[in-house]
């Protein structure tokens, strides 16, 4: 009997071992996918080809060595202090259905 009530202990000591890797991984994979670059997972085809466009034209001037992510240049637009207030204005005021009409 005292044999398997050591070995029910030990039992119990591993199991709690697995849950707290368990729980640690949990938050690892959480924090992973609270991470800013797949928020936005699809953007209109002419908006990303013109972030492409300027990806590639800051490599042709020199002004980065390699690619700069599409995450950090679409930040840029946000936080932009003279762009941002007036495009966020204007995206808000904006009619889709009066320029639905038109096309």
């Amino acid at each position: 009997m005292d044999k398997i009530t050591e070995l029910r202990k030990q039992k119990e000591k591993i199991n709690e071992e697995i849950r707290k890797i368990n729980e640690e991984n949990k938050k690892q994979i959480r924090n992973n996918r609270n991470g800013n670059a797949n928020v936005l997972t699809r953007v209109g085809s002419e908006f990303n080809q013109a972030i492409e466009k300027l990806i590639e034209e800051r490599l042709d001037k020199g002004m980065d060595e390699t690619r700069v992510s599409k995450p950090k240049i679409t930040n840029l637009i946000v936080k932009h202090k003279l762009l941002w207030p007036p495009l966020r204005l204007a995206i808000l005021n904006y009619n889709f259905l009066e320029a639905k009409k038109d096309d």
